[in-house]
Parts: C-alpha cells; sequence; structure tokens
C-alpha cells in the first residue's frame, strides 16, 4: 500500500513566519521579537545557521519592523512541569516575501529557492542487549525535538506510520546492518526524495551516540553524532543532514559580491569534497561557490562576496586550508583561465577532511 504524504509527514514550514516568547506586548520587546523571528526566517531561507553572523545579514536584521507584513500576539504555550502558562506573551509575524528577497539579494545573502528534498526518517535503539525499531509517533519529546530541529531549516521530515505492513517489511537487525533492499522495500511506499536512517546506542563512556546512513538512490553517505543525552545526540543528526543537503545544494544569491578564484589542492574523494563543500556552506559572508575547474585532486572555484579583500583574509585565518606558497610565480606562466577575465589569485591545501 501507497500511503499519501498528507497522512504521515510533517508538514512543510511557512519559511516566512515564526515565533517568539516576548516580555509584553510594547513596541520595545516587539521590535526585539520581530528581529528574533526574522532570523528565523533567515536560517530558513538559507538553510544556515551561520547565516546570522554575517555583516550583511546585520543589515537585514535591523530592517526587521518595517518587513513585517503581520503579526499578532498569543497565549503562551502551558509548561510540562507545573501547567502553568509562562511569563509574557507569545509573537507571531510573518515577513513580506517579495520584499525581504529584494533585500536579500540587494545585500548579497543567499537564499535557497526551489523545493525543499523530503527526507524519510526510520530510527533504531539499542538498549541492553535489545534492539527495536522507533516509532517517534509514540514518543511525543522525541518526536517534538526532531519536528522543531528540521523546521529550523524548513526541512520537510517524515516519519513512517510504524504500522504491521512496516514492522514485517523492515526489521531493527535491517536496519542496524544497513540492509539496503530491505530498506529501500519499506520506504518505496512513502513519496520521499532521501532517506535516512539512524541507530541510536550508548557509547563505552557513557555518552549518547548515533550511526547515520543517508541514502541517496543507490548511494549512501555514512556520518556519526554524540550526545550527552538521547533527544541531543538525535538533533545532532538532524544539524548534521542539513549540512549535507546544504553541501549538496548550496544556495546561490543574484547579489553584486565579487567573485574570487582560488585553487585548492588534495581534494582526492567525494568525503573529502563534501567535508570541503560543508565548511564552505558554514562560511557567513560567502554568498556563492562555484566549480570551476577540476583537475585531478585540484579545484579551481570560484567563491563569491560583498568584499573580496575580507573573503581573502578569512581564507588565509581558515585552520582547515594551508596557504601554498608561490602562486605568484605560477602565474607568471599563464595557463587557459578557468574563468574568462579572472585569475587564480590563491592556492591552498584542504586539511579539514582528514
Amino acid at each position: 500500500m501507497v500511503v499519501s504524504a498528507g497522512a504521515w509527514a510533517q508538514e512543510e514550514a511557512d519559511l516566512y513566519s515564526g515565533q517568539v516568547l516576548v516580555a509584553d506586548e510594547g513596541p520595545q520587546a516587539r521590535a526585539e521579537g520581530l528581529r528574533q523571528i526574522l532570523g528565523q526566517v533567515l536560517e530558513r531561507l538559507s538553510g544556515r545557521e551561520s547565516v546570522g553572523r554575517g555583516g550583511a545579514a546585520e543589515a537585514v536584521l535591523a530592517r526587521a519592523s518595517s518587513l513585517v507584513q503581520q503579526f499578532r500576539y498569543l497565549a503562551p504555550p502551558q509548561t510540562q512541569e507545573n501547567g502553568e502558562a509562562p511569563a509574557g506573551r507569545l509573537l507571531w509575524a510573518r515577513f513580506d516575501p517579495g520584499a525581504l528577497e529584494r533585500l536579500l539579494r540587494e545585500q548579497g545573502v543567499p537564499v535557497w529557492h526551489g523545493r525543499r528534498p523530503r527526507v524519510l526518517l526510520w530510527l533504531a535503539e539499542e538498549q541492553g542487549a535489545q534492539r527495536q525499531l522507533l516509532n517517534p509517533a509514540e514518543d511525543p519529546a522525541l518526536h517534538e525535538a526532531l519536528r522543531r530541529e528540521a523546521s529550523r531549516f524548513g526541512t520537510p521530515l517524515q516519519f513512517p506510520l510504524m504500522d504491521l505492513q512496516d514492522q514485517s517489511t523492515l526489521t531493527s537487525a535491517d536496519l542496524w546492518a544497513d540492509y539496503a533492499a530491505a530498506i529501500r522495500e519499506a520506504s518505496a511506499r512513502y513519496p520521499h526524495d532521501l532517506v535516512l536512517t539512524g541507530r541510536l546506542r550508548t557509547s563505552p563512556d557513557g555518552q549518547w551516540a548515533a550511526d547515520w546512513s543517508l541514502w541517496d538512490g543507490g548511494a549512501v553517505e555514512h556520518f556519526e553524532t554524540r550526545g550527552e543525552d538521547r533527544i541531543g545526540v538525535l538533533r545532532a543528526g538532524i544539524d548534521a543532514l542539513q549540512e549535507r543537503l546544504l553541501a549538496r545544494h548550496q544556495p546561490q544569491t543574484e547579489g553584486t559580491g565579487e567573485e574570487v578564484l582560488v585553487r585548492i589542492e588534495d581534494v582526492d574523494s567525494l568525503t573529502v569534497y563534501g567535508e570541503l563543500m560543508r565548511w564552505l556552506a558554514s562560511e557567513p559572508d560567502l554568498q556563492g561557490v562555484h566549480l570551476r575547474e577540476a583537475d585531478g585532486s585540484s579545484l579551481v572555484l570560484g567563491l563569491r562576496a560583498a568584499a573580496q579583500e575580507v573573503l581573502l583574509r578569512q581564507l588565509d585565518a581558515a585552520s582547515v586550508l594551508e596557504a601554498l606558497p608561490g602562486i605568484e610565480a605560477e602565474l607568471e606562466q599563464p595557463r587557459r583561465p578557468a574563468v574568462p577575465g579572472l585569475a587564480v589569485v590563491r592556492s591552498y591545501r584542504f586539511t579539514g577532511g582528514r
């Protein structure tokens, strides 16, 4: 039986709205609240946790009050501990999509356009000598934590029904062994773009750990997360998923930033390439990345930023890049440029993927 997405999937988030708790309904609390909500919106639109730390984003955040399309106050939710509502009010706001995106283009802040990939999540947990498939619907705290973390970036995270059909098609042993045939068969009934499987366990040092596999057709990428508690390690897994999605779907900007060409050496595998792209995606002032040339383990990348000098200083200071001397001498013997009119101005060895 094929299941319709609406019956079980997390709703896709409204990328342009959010809510925060504010002290009161006064103008000062509202202005600060709108700024915080706009920060949430920028995080979703760019897919980057670091976007709010860039200078360009600060210019956008400063105009939060003029960009708001509508807002209202709501009663805050009751706490689970004592059933009493916390002090303050819940401020909900939505920003004008057209005005906001125009300003983001002007400021060179990257925006992830298009539909986000739907990610189907299967989880298993090891408790002592027992392993079992997890059903987030039966664990409200876990379900809400996963939903909230995925919503931060606008990622549609989807959960299986865990009905008799699922349980007869996929077992905890299948999931623990990364048995591709069973995972594909169980996932086939659900509309999805990617499949994420997680195996939750406690490590010898007493911390929680999770082993993850991200399936994209026949290709699979493995990674691990650790944390002090069960929910924390699962949140870390969703964050690690987002880093990988961002590396695959680099948000681009239509801004007028300058492009600079740099050569990166020792990118000798897809794993190292993925590490490089994830590191670049975490740089808040970087507006876009374009692969301009590839020659073995050497890449020429076109990096776009509002200020070329600032970007080069950041690259020179990066702990994952080792500057290679002699680029000026190399440029004395011209080769076909990767981009007409531009020359490679820096050369580095990437050390972060090892």
